[in-house]
C-alpha cells in the first residue's frame, strides 16, 4: 500500500470526497498506434478462485517455482503466497490450512517475497505498527519459520509502511527496505518526508539449512547502536533491484520520489558511502510508485507515471514516462513516454528487463482522457516492450495481456486515503502496485489484479466496488527478453477449455510433515464447457481416477468439490458436482457471491443457486 500520493490539490480534493478532474486534454492526435510485435498472451490464471486480493506481488525462483502474493489490505487481515510448480499454470496457496496465512504473527498485508540461490523462500510483511514480520522458507513454502518481532521500528510512535525485498547474491544478503509511515500531525500528505529503513540478513547457502539465524536482520545504519532510517527525505519508494551480474555488481536500487524529484538510491555496503541518492529526474513527480529495473549488462530503466501539471498544458498528466541510465544511475537519457494508442491514461507501471536493451513494461490504461479517479475506463492491462531500449529513441511493441478489461470502475490513487473517499472515486480495488517478471526462457509473467466482475451486486450489504482476484498471465508469443532464446517458447491459448498433463496432487497440500499422499481422485486434469442442442450449458471434467470413496478418504475431507468457473458479460458463473462421502453425488450452478468472515478475511464463495443435472 502507499500511503500518499502527490496529485496536487485534485488529489488532497478527491480524499475529502469531492469531485474534481484535472487532467488536460491529451493532444488531438492522442497516443501514437504500436504493432504487437507479434507479442501475445494466454488465458489468465487465477491464483486463488476463493480469497479476494489485490496488488499480487510475483517471484520466480531459480528452479522455476513461481509465487504470487495478494493481499487483503492494510494490517487489519492477511496477507498469502501462492505456488505454481508448472511455470504458473497452476497454482495452491501456502501456510495454514484452511486459512492459508503464512506467520502467527498480528496483522497482515503489503506482502513481498524473494527468492534465494538456493530457493529459499523470505517474506516481508506489515503487523500491527510498529511490526516488520518476516519469514522463511527452505521447503517451497511447506513450512515457514517466522519472526514476529525482530525487526521493529523503534521510533517512538513509528509506523513501518511498504516494505520490499531483494536478494543480494554478491554480498550473500537478503535486504529489507520500508518506511517510517508516520506522518508528522498538521503536515499536507503532499509535502510529506519520511525515513527509510535498510535492513539485511545473510540468506543460506545450503539447501534445506536455513532457520532463524537467517531472519535475524541487521540495521544498515545505526546511531550508537540503535537502527536508524538511511534516508529522511523519501516521499514514496518502490521496490529495489539489485544488480547481480551486470557493471554495477552488488548495487541495489531504490527508485523513489525524494526531496521533489525523481531519484534512485544505491545500496552497496562495499563503498566508501553505503547509500547515495542519485537524481533521476529534477523538480518531477510520480503517482503512486515509480519502478526500476537493470538489465544482465548492469544498464538502469527507470519508468512512472506523471500527476496533471497545470504549468504544463501540452503535457497531459497520467502517461508512461521511461528514461535509462548507463553509468549506475548517475546521468539518465532525455525521458520519452511510452504508452501507445488507444491508450490515454495510465497507471501503475512495472518493469523488467533481460539482455542489454530488452525490457517489457506492464500498466494498465484506459482509452478515456480523465484523472483515473473519475475514469471508468474500461482498464485493460498491456505490455510494452522494447528490444533497443538504451536507444535515444526506443523502438516499442504493445499488446494487450488479457482478452477483456480487468477493471471498469474508477480507480483511486490516494493509497490509504481511499478510506475517506465516497462513492465510486474511492474505488481501491486495483490496489497501488502489480508486477512482471520473467522466467528462465525470458517470458513475461504478469501478476495482476481482475476486479471485472458484479461480486459486489449480488450481496446485501455489499461492497460498491467490485472486489478483485489475484491473476496471472504468461506471454505466449512474441520476442524473449533473453536474445539467444529469440521467440519464447509458444504456449497454447485456449478458448472454452483448459487442461493440464498428469501431476502429483498431494492432499493436504502443505503441512508440518510435509506433503500427504498424492490423490488421482482429486488429479483434475481437464475442464470443458459447450452448448447443447437445446442451448444449454455443458460442463465436462476429467480426473486421473473417479474413484469417489478414494475423494473423500482421509486425510481428505468428508466432501470432495469439483468445479468450474467462467467469466461471462461481467460475472462469474461456475458449475459444480459435489460427492458426499463417498456415496452420493449432488450438482449445483450459480454465480458466485462475496463474503467476509469475523477477521475480515474477504472471500467468494459459490452457493447453491441453482440445481443441475450431472
Amino acid at each position: 500500500m502507499d500511503l500518499k500520493h502527490a496529485a496536487g490539490a485534485a488529489g488532497l480534493a478527491l480524499a475529502m470526497g469531492v469531485s474534481m478532474s484535472t487532467a488536460e486534454a491529451a493532444p488531438a492526435a492522442g497516443p501514437p498506434l504500436r504493432p504487437t510485435g507479434g507479442i501475445s498472451f494466454g488465458r489468465e490464471t487465477l491464483a486463488d478462485p476463493f480469497r479476494l486480493g489485490f496488488e499480487p506481488g510475483l517471484q520466480v525462483s531459480q528452479d522455476g517455482t513461481v509465487y504470487e502474493t495478494p493481499i487483503f489490505g492494510f494490517v487489519t487481515t492477511q496477507a498469502f503466497i501462492e505456488r505454481s510448480d508448472d511455470g504458473g499454470q497452476t497454482f495452491n496457496t501456502l501456510g495454514l490450512p484452511g486459512v492459508g496465512k503464512t506467520t502467527p504473527c498480528s496483522g497482515g498485508g503489503d506482502i513481498d517475497v524473494a527468492t534465494t540461490p538456493v530457493n529459499d523462500i523470505y517474506f516481508g510483511d506489515l503487523g500491527y505498527a510498529p511490526e516488520v514480520p518476516v519469514g522463511l522458507s527452505s521447503d517451497h513454502g511447506n513450512t515457514f519459520v517466522p519472526s514476529c518481532l525482530s525487526n521493529l521500528v523503534v521510533a517512538v510512535g513509528s509506523f513501518a509502511d511498504r516494505q520490499w525485498m531483494t536478494t543480494d547474491t554478491v554480498h550473500g544478503r537478503e535486504w529489507l527496505i520500508y518506511r517510517d509511515g508516520l506522518l508528522t500531525p498538521g503536515t499536507p500528505v503532499d509535502q510529506a518526508f519520511y525515513g527509510e529503513h535498510i535492513k539485511y540478513a545473510t540468506y543460506a547457502t545450503t539447501p534445506g539449512s536455513a532457520g532463524a539465524t537467517q531472519i535475524a536482520f541487521s540495521d544498515l545504519c545505526t546511531t550508537g547502536g540503535v537502527g536508524v532510517a538511511c534516508m529522511t527525505d523519501v516521499q514514496v519508494a518502490g521496490a529495489p533491484i539489485t544488480d547481480n551480474t551486470g557493471s554495477g555488481r552488488g548495487n541495489t536500487y531504490l527508485p523513489m520520489r525524494a526531496n521533489n524529484n525523481l531519484e534512485v538510491a544505491v545500496i552497496n555496503p562495499d563503498a566508501a558511502t553505503t547509500v547515495v541518492e542519485r537524481v533521476v529526474l529534477a523538480g518531477a513527480d510520480a503517482v503512486l510508485f515509480p519502478t526500476v529495473a537493470a538489465d544482465r549488462a548492469g544498464n538502469l530503466y527507470f519508468a512512472w507515471v506523471n500527476p496533471p501539471d497545470p504549468t504544463k498544458p501540452n503535457k497531459p498528466g497520467y502517461q508512461l514516462n521511461y528514461t535509462t541510465s548507463q553509468d549506475q544511475g548517475r546521468t539518465w537519457s532525455t525521458p520519452v513516454t511510452v504508452n501507445g494508442a488507444p491508450v490515454r491514461t495510465a497507471i501503475m507501471p512495472w518493469l523488467a528487463a533481460g539482455d542489454t536493451g530488452r525490457v517489457d513494461l506492464a500498466f494498465y490504461g484506459s482509452p478515456v482522457a480523465d484523472v483515473p479517479d473519475n475514469n471508468f475506463g474500461p482498464w485493460n492491462l498491456y505490455m510494452e516492450q522494447t528490444l533497443n531500449g538504451l536507444s535515444p529513441n526506443p523502438t516499442w511493441s504493445q499488446a494487450l495481456a488479457t482478452d477483456r478489461p480487468n477493471h471498469v470502475d474508477a480507480v483511486c490513487q490516494q493509497g490509504l486515503f481511499c478510506s475517506t473517499v465516497s462513492g465510486p472515486q474511492g474505488d481501491r480495488q486495483l490496489g497501488d502496485f502489480f508486477k512482471v517478471n520473467l522466467d528462465a526462457s525470458g517470458r513475461a509473467l504478469i501478476a495482476f489484479d481482475d476486479g471485472n466482475n458484479q461480486l459486489g451486486d449480488l450481496a446485501a450489504g455489499g461492497p460498491l466496488a467490485e472486489p478483485s482476484f489475484a491473476a496471472m498471465v504468461r506471454q505466449a508469443t512474441g520476442p524473449s527478453l533473453y536474445s539467444a532464446v529469440g521467440q519464447v517458447p509458444a504456449i497454447p491459448v485456449p478458448t472454452n477449455s483448459s487442461s493440464r498433463p498428469d501431476h502429483q496432487n498431494p492432499v493436504p497440500f502443505v503441512s508440518p510433515a510435509g506433503p500427504g499422499p498424492s490423490v488421482d481422485a482429486l488429479n483434475l486434469q481437464s475442464s470443458a464447457i459447450s452448448r447443447t442442442p437445446d442451448g444449454s450449458i455443458k460442463v465436462t471434467l476429467k480426473v486421473k481416477n473417479l474413484d469417489a470413496v478414494g475423494a473423500v478418504t482421509p486425510p481428505a475431507l468428508p466432501v470432495a468439490t469439483y468445479l468450474t468457473r467462467w467469466w461471462f458479460g461481467g460475472k462469474i458463473y461456475f458449475a459444480s458436482a459435489e460427492d458426499v462421502g463417498g456415496a452420493s453425488w449432488s450438482y449445483f450452478a450459480g454465480e458466485a457471491a462475496p463474503v467476509q468472515d469475523g477477521d475480515g478475511i474477504k472471500y467468494a464463495y459459490y452457493p447453491d443457486f441453482t440445481a443441475a443435472t450431472g
